[in-house]
């Protein structure tokens, strides 16, 4: 058996409240040759009961530990490794797209169309100290082409097309294959899952 040199892992941090709400909408304009598209979800989650040994560490530094172990019985020390208040890691705030839809007939069964869509994601943190997040992102998609009553379908798009550079994803791990520091902890590092770049294709499908 292969060694494991990097490893995480997930704990039951107490109690997490959530709340939020959708809206999703579209709106037909100009005799419904456009049509605004739309989405929205906010997501306001917090922890409400949790304790994180690292926590205090962060807070307090050593005085948290006897030897290398953490010692939540020191002075100041469970409370330093509250959570509460904190957001969930994982977890964007604000989600939401803006979109909108071109449709015109050009004659002997074709039709164009074309349209523009803004998505936005709010940050989101690597874990639950809300230390380290991704940033916003706003990602914008193109897209043109044309469909016929035969069941043609010609799509030019672009995803991505402004190159938004923030992380899709991150987390934090323990990387086992570095020694330890001086205090005994492990080293901790973050594997970050980049964004696509800017793509540009055609797609070209018939329906039967």
């Amino acid at each position: 058996m292969t060694e494991t040199l990097i490893d995480s892992y997930k704990a039951n941090i107490g109690k997490t409240r959530i709340r939020g709400i959708e809206v999703e909408g579209a709106l037909p304009l100009a005799n419904r040759m456009f049509t605004l598209q739309f989405n929205y979800t906010y997501l306001d989650a917090k922890i409400r009961e949790g304790v994180e040994p690292d926590h205090a560490v962060l807070l307090l530094g050593a005085t948290c530990k006897t030897g290398s172990a953490i010692n939540l019985d020191l002075p100041g020390c469970r409370e330093a490794a509250s959570i509460v208040g904190q957001r969930p890691p994982l977890v964007s705030k604000h989600n939401g797209a803006i979109g909108l839809r071109f449709d015109h007939e050009i004659g002997n069964g074709w039709a164009f169309f074309s349209g523009i869509d803004v998505i936005y994601r709010s940050r989101f943190y690597a874990q639950v100290h809300n230390l380290a997040h991704t940033g916003d992102a706003t990602k914008v998609n193109l897209q043109a082409g044309v469909t016929d009553n035969n069941g043609w379908r010609v799509t030019a798009y672009g995803k991505n097309v402004l190159g938004n550079e923030t992380p899709d994803g991150i987390m934090r791990y323990i990387d086992l294959g570095v020694p330890a520091a001086a205090t005994g902890d492990s080293v901790r590092a973050f594997s970050i899952t980049p964004p696509s770049k800017a793509e540009w294709g055609v797609i070209v499908r018939k329906a039967f």
